[in-house]
């Protein structure tokens, strides 16, 4: 049998205005796109966290009012500090849920250092 081993030298976790502590929810339309009210409590990335949590870059828009960064983000955040996880959050102005994450993109970047925050992150891990 040929074995073939893949050696990973790093790894993390990027979330770009992610949904991590959405419980209660009150948006009818993420309800249904989350079974609410039968979203398991798993489902929250928030319950996740130990100690053992990969390095973590959070990035938001601070006018986000899709997915709250101060609901998700934040606590989020603060979690993972509370178990000694490493985290990193840059929260923007000037941006919100979907130009945060048009700013990835050459014509958007202007808007936000996302991609170079992305992008430095990850050669760091």
């Amino acid at each position: 049998h040929l074995v073939h081993r893949v050696q990973v030298s790093g790894c993390g976790f990027v979330g770009l205005a992610g949904p991590y502590n959405f419980l209660p929810m009150t948006d009818r339309d993420a309800m249904e796109v989350f079974d609410y009210p039968n979203t398991p409590r798993d489902s929250q990335p928030i319950n996740h966290v130990t100690m053992d949590s990969p390095p973590t870059l959070l990035i938001a828009a601070r006018n986000d009012r899709f997915v709250y960064p101060e609901v998700n983000t934040e606590p989020l955040a603060a979690r993972m500090r509370a178990v000694g996880a490493d985290v990193t959050v840059d929260l923007h102005s000037g941006v919100n849920h979907v130009t945060l994450m048009g700013s990835m993109s050459r014509p958007l970047r202007g808007l936000a250092p996302v991609a170079r925050e992305f992008g430095d992150f990850v050669l760091a891990h």
